[in-house]
């Protein structure tokens, strides 16, 4: 029988650091796409054989991140990951990253769901059936955000163009390139003086090759909002920073 939790430890190197010689949000996210990968492999529900057999794929809807502090190199982190009990059209899943005193660092939760490789419709849950006889129910981190912010043109900070680099094995957009999209709406000195509490993403709609994205930040107090749009005004993701 298939635990229902997985874990995988990691040593934090220069290749998992960023000019800070720290884990970064996009670092902790590949992190745990790579524990979800081996852990939904083991549940016999991994990218081959929910491709094969239900014609689907897996793509996360949202995520939030709830930060103590960020790994620095040179340590040992570990991931841990489990599922929550499945809702009609979402899969939760939480994720830890924890010292090796095992205490938490970084916790998060993500909204998975599977879209039909065709048509891009949303599956019900019920597809992939009974995946444990019981779940567990522990979840570290609070509910997403309400945002109350909107932007202009006076919030652009910049504009970039899809390129090979950025697609996943889905042929699209990969959700850690927005996550470094978002965080690049900062300077690095700005960054240097910040202490992020929490970080969210919506992933609203899939984006491709070529496809040219604005990038808008509006700032307010201890929090600041980041949208991408598309040439066709379409918000492809959303995201909020707590500091």
């Amino acid at each position: 029988m298939t635990d229902n939790i997985f874990s995988v430890k990691s040593p934090v190197n220069v290749n998992t650091v960023g000019y800070d010689g720290k884990m970064s949000v996009a670092d902790a996210m590949s992190m745990f796409q790579y524990a979800v990968t081996l852990h939904t492999d083991e549940m016999g529900v991994g990218f081959d054989s929910v491709l094969n057999n239900h014609g689907a794929k897996w793509v996360i809807a949202k995520a939030r991140f709830e930060i103590s502090r960020f790994p620095s190199k040179g340590e040992t982190v570990k991931a841990v990951t489990w599922p929550l009990k499945p809702g009609a059209k979402r899969f939760g899943r939480c994720f830890s990253i924890r010292d090796e005193h095992d205490r938490d660092c970084i916790n998060a939760y993500t909204d998975w769901c599977l879209l039909d490789k065709s048509t891009s419709e949303v599956l019900n849950t019920s597809v992939l059936g009974e995946l444990f006889p019981e779940y567990r129910t522990e979840r570290k981190v609070g509910r997403y955000s309400k945002f109350t912010l909107e932007v202009t043109q006076q919030n652009l900070r910049y504009k970039r163009t899809m390129r090979l680099s950025d697609l996943d094995i889905n042929g699209h957009v990969n959700n850690i390139s927005y996550i470094r999209m978002a965080l690049d709406c900062f300077s690095c000195s700005e960054m240097k003086g910040m202490t992020i509490k929490s970080f969210e993403m919506i992933y609203r709609r899939q984006c491709f090759e070529g496809e040219t994205l604005a990038f808008y930040r509006a700032d307010d107090g201890d929090g600041c909002y980041i949208e991408a749009h598309a040439q066709n005004g379409d918000v492809v993701f959303t995201a909020t920073v707590n500091k």
